[in-house]
């Protein structure tokens, strides 16, 4: 169930970048697709979803890299943390869980959030189990048509 706590403060390993969202989280996902892969080091990602107008980066000045022409993803500089994804257009961006002070504000249970997302790209050995729902792809969050491209 989604916590009603704020403010949720985190940042990069070596604590040049910090955050804070002056809201609870909207949502949250475990993704499976290749990118969130790739950026984590992991088999997913587990993030959750604050609206950019509740959230500012309070320390540091994150480094951006761009795996497609839709998304982008912030990085610390100096140690490589990635802090945070996003859809071009999108209200909303992903923060990664782990970069956060007090992940366990922020539980995954059945209620209050999306699951697991882009299923059908995770690795093939890996097994869902925990009974939360699973999609086949992006569960809404990212509609081509309203893609804005920004230069960096």
């Amino acid at each position: 169930m989604i916590n009603e706590k704020i403010s949720v403060t985190g940042g990069c390993f070596c604590g040049e970048l910090r955050y804070e969202a002056t809201a609870a989280p909207s949502d949250g996902t475990f993704c499976h697709c290749s990118m969130c892969r790739k950026s984590t080091g992991g088999l997913f990602s587990i993030g959750v979803f604050f609206n950019w107008s509740n959230f500012q980066i309070v320390k540091g000045e994150p480094r951006y890299y761009r795996p497609s022409e839709f998304g982008r993803y912030a990085f610390c500089e100096n140690c490589g943390s990635t802090i945070y994804g996003a859809y071009d257009g999108s209200p909303s961006l992903y923060v990664y869980l782990g970069g956060m002070d007090n992940p366990d504000d922020w539980p995954f249970d059945a209620e209050g959030w999306s699951g697991h997302v882009f299923v059908d790209d995770k690795v093939s050995w890996y097994e869902i189990n925990d009974g939360l729902p699973q999609h086949a792809a992006s569960a809404g969050y990212y509609d081509a048509s309203r893609a804005q491209h920004e230069d960096e």
